[in-house]
């Protein structure tokens, strides 16, 4: 879990350069094409492109609580920076995380499909997604204004 996390950690420092260098995109596309790029990014992580719905399993079972507590924690800051880049959400930051989370293990258990239709049902898969947790422009305005 320690070595999992540390490669998380620089897959998230990965995600701040790109937002930096994307910061201008829309918030849902940029959301979108930053958890893309993440995603896809895990080819270089071997470790982490092993794990699977059986491997989370495993460690909610086996760690103790507060092991898996602090992760979703660091998730859940990470999730927090989105929007000093104009990404908010419709739901609480904890939510938020929880389906992200299951995201996650959704494209990682897809990745070991190896079918050529991989990158499409991601992208239907997260636009669908972020269209129901992610704010309108023109809504966050209005919840401002309340």
């Amino acid at each position: 879990m320690d070595i999992a996390g540390n490669l998380q950690k620089k897959m998230w420092s990965e995600m701040d350069e790109f937002l930096n260098e994307n910061s201008s995109l829309p918030p849902r596309m940029l959301c979108k094409k930053c958890f893309l790029c993440m995603f896809n990014g895990l080819q270089k992580y071997p470790m982490l492109k092993r794990a699977d719905s059986e491997t989370a399993e495993y460690l909610f079972r086996k760690l103790p609580r507060e092991v898996m507590e602090a992760h979703s924690k660091d998730d859940s800051l990470e999730i927090i920076k989105l929007q000093e880049y104009g990404i908010h959400f419709n739901c609480s930051i904890d939510i938020t995380t929880k389906i992200l989370q299951t995201l996650a293990i959704s494209f990682l258990n897809l990745q070991k499909d190896n079918t050529d239709n991989q990158q499409v049902i991601m992208e239907v898969i997260l636009d669908d997604v972020l269209k129901e947790i992610i704010c309108e422009e023109s809504n966050i305005s209005q919840i401002e204004v309340i």
